[in-house]
């Protein structure tokens, strides 16, 4: 059975490493993640208007900061596809082009995507720009913006299709003429379009994506049964030494990405988000490789080996940190733990899902927090005691159970090797 696992997988890694260290995919995950720093203040921000925190609530609302704060959310959370746009035009463009800073590609993108979405006016007949496909709804448009842009813009460059200026011009000023060809083609292909879907029912290209492609992707993505095969395949990877969410993340990261935003735009109304699964589902159910539980195992092993990984460990895990015992112990090509390694985060999740789908817990509120945050803040930040508690259940009580079985076996292998050496 090993043999078999191991050629399986030897002819499977080829492809697996195509795709970790595929172009497009790499900056399309940079470009997600540059947003980060800009969700969680927009999240932060959120949380505290519509967070009771008692007195600190009462002075947020009287000395008027909640409208502060309230602006923040919209100019961040409500203006995520804007900087997504951006983001992943810029990574894109530092992929595939050496000795560009990105910039003109992710300003290309940016006027792009400005064409593509529709014009409104207030109700003094003011234009405006309406913000409805400028958040989480224009996610999808975005990414197809970037790329489309992006392949465009370089085509132009790497063709020479560009202004070139007389040497001793200094490059800022080059650089500016370069961008004027892709400039012109990128905007006036997507003034076509444009122009195509205002003549159709549809009414606009955002509309058409996220009807056909949006709405879709997250119905699927968003199932429990695409996040348990996730975690699943996930582990299979970390189980041959491949970091599996890095190889993983570039195709569910713009789904759930959506899914909590549509969520902490609900929840900021006051009502309950329509998503159960996102990222934020789950990074805090699946918290840290679910290792806290095995490390306070190990350090109740008689095995003193066991304890001292127990010891290194623990630390790291609190932190969501799972490496020290995935190389030291190491649980990578480690087939005495094989079951518990690849079933436990399925399992885990499961049993959240249960309990928020049963109304037991409170759907999570899309919350964007840094990775790295100590076990358990991540949680009430998500939903309060209730959601904090379950991640307790689901990261500690029941993984501790599941790793028991396994962990005595060979705490009672690795103790009796331990004695025949002393008495040698």
């Amino acid at each position: 059975m090993k043999e078999k696992f191991e050629s399986f997988f030897e002819k499977i890694s080829p492809m697996i490493n195509k795709i970790s260290t595929n172009r497009f995919l790499q900056g399309l995950s940079g470009g997600m993640m540059a947003t980060l720093p800009i969700t969680v203040v927009g999240s932060f921000a959120l949380l505290l208007v519509v967070v009771p925190l008692g007195p600190i609530s009462t002075f947020i609302q009287e000395s008027g900061l909640s409208k502060v704060f309230n602006t923040v959310y919209t100019y961040t959370m409500g203006l995520l596809a804007v900087y997504m746009v951006f983001f992943i035009a810029k990574n894109l463009a530092n992929q595939y082009l050496e000795n560009d800073d990105g910039m003109t590609a992710a300003a290309i993108a940016f006027l792009s995507f400005l064409i593509v979405t529709p014009l409104g006016a207030t109700a003094d007949e003011v234009t405006a720009i309406p913000t409805t496909w400028l958040g989480a709804q224009g996610a999808f448009t975005a990414i197809i913006v970037a790329s489309v842009s992006v392949a465009i813009y370089r085509y132009c460059k790497v063709h020479h299709l560009t202004i070139k200026m007389p040497e001793g011009v200094p490059p800022m000023v080059s650089n500016v003429f370069e961008g004027i060809i892709p400039f012109v083609i990128v905007a006036v292909l997507f003034m076509g379009v444009n122009y195509v879907f205002s003549l159709t029912s549809v009414g606009c290209l955002h509309q058409a994506v996220y009807t056909l492609l949006q709405v879709p992707m997250q119905s699927l993505g968003g199932s429990i049964w695409a996040v348990l095969f996730i975690a699943f395949f996930a582990q299979v990877l970390w189980f041959f030494g491949i970091h599996g969410q890095n190889v993983l993340s570039p195709f569910y990261n713009p789904i759930w990405f959506a899914l909590d935003a549509a969520n902490l735009a609900a929840y900021s109304t006051g009502v309950a988000g329509p998503n159960i699964v996102g990222n934020a589902f789950y990074n805090i159910f699946c918290f840290g490789g679910y290792q806290i539980a095995l490390c306070l195992l190990l350090l109740r092993a008689r095995s003193k080996q066991f304890r001292e990984f127990g010891k290194l460990g623990i630390g790291p895990a609190i932190f969501g940190i799972g490496e020290p015992l995935n190389f030291g112990m190491p649980l990578i090509l480690n087939f005495k733990f094989i079951v518990p390694f690849l079933t436990n985060g399925v399992l885990m999740l499961a049993v959240a899902y249960l309990a928020i789908a049963s109304g037991l817990v409170p759907h999570l509120n899309g919350t964007t927090f840094v990775f790295g945050l100590p076990f358990g803040i991540g949680a009430f930040l998500e939903g309060g005691w209730k959601v904090l508690a379950l991640a307790v259940v689901v990261n500690i009580i029941l993984p501790y159970f599941l790793w028991m079985p396994w962990v005595k076996m060979a705490d009672k292998e690795a103790y009796q090797q331990e004695q025949g050496a002393h008495k040698e």
